[in-house]
């Protein structure tokens, strides 16, 4: 039971830090273009 406890903690983990990676490249990526678009 432990080991199962445990694939299904890192699971929920890996997914919430993809999202979290997903989301935070798409805010954070269109930033430096806009600011490169707006220097320019």
């Amino acid at each position: 039971m432990q080991t199962r406890n445990l694939t299904l903690i890192i699971s929920v983990l890996l997914r919430t830090i993809h999202l979290n990676t997903i989301v935070s490249t798409r805010i954070f990526l269109p930033q430096p273009h806009t600011r490169l678009t707006v220097s320019v």
